[in-house]
């Protein structure tokens, strides 16, 4: 199959969106096979190195209290307790996610909040 064939029936399969892509090199299974073996020992290797580092943290108290509090701290920010909240809040729907344009504690305020972004004092 050509790359042009290649093309024309990824598209049909896909729509434009699809995309194909040729390398620099032809690799053999032999060389993969070889690269993945040794990428596996890197990461083994690394693993190891982490491990110890971390044992070897774990016996310093002040580290123990420090990692203690650290965990503290990110659950109280996960809960959101501390962040201000309003009644009303207005917004744009996008794709995936909704971008936010204003708020308040009336509808007035909050469209008050979107009229200075669209004037760009915001």
């Amino acid at each position: 199959m050509t790359r042009p064939e290649a093309v024309k029936k990824l598209h049909a399969m896909y729509g434009q969106k699809g995309y194909a892509e040729v390398g620099a090199r032809i690799s053999s299974q032999d060389d993969r096979d070889a690269k993945l073996a040794r990428l596996r020992e890197l990461r083994a290797e690394k693993d190891a190195i982490d491990q110890w580092i971390k044992d070897e943290l774990a016996k310093l108290p002040w580290y123990v209290e420090a990692v203690a509090r650290r965990r503290a701290i990110y659950l109280e920010i996960q809960k959101g307790d501390h962040l201000p909240y309003y009644k009303f809040t207005i917004g744009l729907n996008k794709e995936w996610c909704r971008e936010i344009i204003g708020y308040g504690d009336t509808w007035e305020q909050a469209f008050a909040m979107a009229d200075k972004r669209k004037a760009g004092h915001l």
